[in-house]
């Protein structure tokens, strides 16, 4: 990921100086934008070593290559066995009733943190370190939080590369359940880093669980983020805590009720969007996900905000208009609508 330099990036609608946004805030972004397709643009840089990945080149045998294999070929069985990740979490996602991913063999996943934490404790190169910290939280690896809030917090004087850093709190969104929320939320509160946080907020969006299920910390955070100059952060943590809808108006006090239903019907509109600073090629996945948030709160202002989402071509694309459309029929509902 530290090779990716996009250029002309919009996030920051400023007149000059125009700063250079780095590749980790487009990355933030690209996952808000499309949950899925965060993994492609992280690996993307890496196809044309897949395309030299060998037919008898089975996972394992990449997996052990990774863990035991001289420099060069670590790094490139990393970036191999990235790619095969990727593919299989994609499958399993558009068809969860498939055959067991090949990652769910015995001691596969084990395998990955065990080569996270040798690499991290040998300070290997930082794209085999990034790459196993994606790939334990796509596979949901068993000990991976712990192996990634390392990678993030590591103990004594030692300190990781961002992209490390980056990769990890990545890794750490793909996972489910409240000891995910809990890291997440940890790093919402304890992180000086803004687009780690926003990473971070991000996953608490889409973790989202019933009252007695979350962590208190998660409602704390993102009252956090909601104060954050960073749009990303401050959108997220509105869009957050629109989810939790009843829990979030349990735990606020009604001036930051009021300030995440402003958030969120702002973020309902491309000229809304804009002011929050958010650029036009990112505005798709906010109008989404305040679709989710709108959907929980059930103003009746926001609600008619939505109803233009479903008919509009000019502030969403088809995603857009089917979300809002999910939105409106699961309007007043105490949890949010799926994620798309």
């Amino acid at each position: 990921m530290g090779s990716v330099k996009p250029a002309g990036s919009d996030l920051f609608q400023r007149e000059e100086p125009k700063p250079k946004t780095s590749k980790s805030t487009v990355l933030v972004w690209q996952f808000f934008l499309f949950p899925l397709l965060i993994v492609v643009a992280a690996l993307g840089v890496f196809l044309l070593f897949g395309a030299f990945a060998k037919d008898t080149d089975t996972p394992q045998e990449l997996l052990e290559r990774v863990r035991s294999g001289g420099s060069n070929q670590q790094a490139q069985a990393a970036h191999q066995l990235a790619l095969l990740v990727r593919d299989e979490y994609d499958k399993q996602k558009a068809n969860p009733k498939r055959e067991p991913p090949f990652y769910a063999q015995l001691g596969f996943r084990e395998g990955l943190v065990e080569a996270m934490d040798k690499s991290l404790n040998e300070n290997a190169s930082v794209k085999r370190q990034e790459l196993l910290a994606i790939m334990i939280g796509l596979t949901q690896a068993e000990d991976g939080i712990d192996s990634l809030l390392r990678a993030l917090y590591p103990e004594g004087r030692r300190n990781y590369d961002d992209d490390v850093r980056f990769g990890a709190a990545l890794g750490l969104v793909y996972f489910e359940g409240r000891a995910a929320q809990s890291a997440l939320a940890r790093v919402v509160l304890e992180e000086r880093d803004d687009e780690i946080r926003a990473v971070a907020v991000t996953g608490l969006v889409k973790l989202a669980r019933a009252p007695g299920e979350e962590d208190p910390a998660v409602v704390r955070a993102l009252r956090r983020g909601l104060e954050a100059r960073h749009p990303g952060v401050k959108v997220q943590s509105a869009c957050g805590l629109g989810v939790r809808g009843l829990r979030m108006k349990q735990t606020v006090d009604g001036g930051e009720v009021d300030r995440v239903a402003q958030i969120v019907g702002q973020a309902l509109t491309r000229e809304g969007l804009a002011e929050l600073g958010i650029g036009e090629r990112f505005q798709p996945g906010a109008l989404r996900n305040a679709s989710r948030a709108a959907a929980v709160l059930g103003d009746a202002e926001l609600k008619q905000k939505v109803e233009r989402l479903t008919k509009s071509d000019l502030e969403g694309d088809e995603s857009v208009r089917q979300v809002a459309r999910e939105a409106l029929k699961r309007w007043g509902a105490t949890t949010a609508p799926k994620e798309d």
